[in-house]
């Protein structure tokens, strides 16, 4: 018997199975290898630049609009795409979701390389953080399950 109402589990959590567990548990276990990040080192650095992210802050549950100066608009388009849409719907199709992504993101970085830059320098921090991302996505890349949904 659970201890949880009806009520309190809005979402059922979901089974998955991993169809590659071999690939994945030896991906798992080189990443802390040397001669994987000596081989997948291609020596150069591409220039990257990520589009300016735009801000979305989400209105409060029961917000009004608002009327008056030309700042309270997008407030406003926000409070009725999310009565319109609903407040999941709303959170993907704006993008809002993407922060929560982000702040995972910045987590995992601090987490694993550190939450201060090493290097002295704007040019040098630049480099400091590309490498940094470098490191996260081959950790990504080699370890990840290809799961399907059961039940």
């Amino acid at each position: 018997m659970s201890i949880f109402k009806r009520t309190q589990r809005k979402y059922v959590k979901k089974a998955y199975r991993v169809k590659n567990w071999r690939e994945y548990e030896a991906g798992l276990r080189d990443r802390g290898s040397l001669t994987v990040w000596v081989s997948l080192t291609d020596g150069k650095l591409v220039n990257w630049d990520a589009p300016r992210p735009r801000v979305l802050i989400p209105p409060r549950k029961g917000a009004q609009l608002a009327s008056g100066p030309a700042s309270s608009r997008q407030r406003n388009r926000n409070i009725a795409a999310r009565v319109r849409l609903g407040k999941r719907k709303w959170h993907t199709e704006s993008g809002y979701s993407k922060r929560s992504k982000v702040e995972t993101t910045f987590y995992r970085y601090k987490a694993i390389l550190g939450s201060a830059m090493r290097a002295r320098g704007l040019v040098a921090q630049r480099v400091e953080a590309r490498i940094g991302g470098k490191i996260l996505n081959t950790m990504t890349a080699l370890g990840m399950p290809d799961s399907e949904m059961i039940g």
